[in-house]
Formats: C-alpha cells, sequence, structure tokens
C-alpha cells in the first residue's frame, strides 16, 4: 500500500458488513462516540485523547461528527453570554415548593406551579 496514494487507499468505512475488522471498527467506533464531544472540547486527558485522535485518523465518519462538534462549539463560544432575570432564583423556591406540595397533595399530571419557572427567552439575532 506505500504505492497507493493516501486518497486512493480504501478506509475502514470501505469493508463490506461481516468482515472482522469492520466489526471492530464499529465496537471502536462506539467506544469512541461518547469521547467525541470531549475531544472537541479538549477535556479528555492525554490517553484518551490520543486513543481518539488515533481513531478519527482511520475513521472518516467518527472524523466528521468531531468535526461538526468543534463546530458547534465555536458557535457556542461565539453566543452573547445570558443573565437570567433578577427574580429567577426566588421564582424557582417557589415553584418547587409547590411542586413538592402538590406531590405531598397526590396530584397527577403536570403541576401547576412549573408555570411559574417559565419565561420568555430573549430572541437572539440570526446566525450569519
Amino acid at each position: 500500500m506505500a504505492n497507493v496514494p493516501p486518497s486512493e487507499r480504501p478506509t475502514p468505512d470501505d469493508r463490506p458488513p461481516g468482515d472482522p475488522a469492520q466489526e471492530e471498527r464499529v465496537a471502536v467506533c462506539v467506544s469512541v462516540a461518547d469521547l467525541l464531544g470531549s475531544y472537541a472540547a479538549k477535556e479528555l486527558p492525554h490517553e484518551e485523547h490520543a486513543r481518539v485522535k488515533r481513531h478519527l485518523s482511520s475513521c472518516s465518519k467518527c472524523a466528521r461528527e468531531a468535526a461538526e462538534y468543534r463546530r458547534l462549539i465555536r458557535i457556542a463560544h461565539s453566543l452573547p453570554t445570558l443573565d437570567p432575570p433578577p427574580d429567577v432564583e426566588e421564582r424557582l423556591l417557589r415553584a418547587l415548593a409547590r411542586a413538592v406540595q402538590d406531590k405531598k397533595d397526590d396530584r397527577t399530571g403536570e403541576s401547576a406551579a412549573l408555570d411559574e419557572t417559565k419565561t420568555e427567552l430573549p430572541r437572539l439575532p440570526p446566525s450569519a
């Protein structure tokens, strides 16, 4: 394979189903899937980061997913910080107390106490 350009080399994604190597790759994908967000955020310990990086170098599907996490992280960091309304703590505590009382009263369905926590969220400008 040394004479074959990297762009023309078969990837694990190209192997047919039932191929033991394909099944192993899927198992690795499953074990890496839960780590992709932390990998993209650079929150993994060095050993795990290196393991995920090795996997991404041979798995285009997981590499695309990691790129999507990085994109989402960039978007999240670009959003303005919003301060909660000044009375939010008081309203949450009141709603919690009512919900606990509703539970004690053995009511069914959604508690009316949750209505107190609802507030209109500020609208963000459309993304460019």
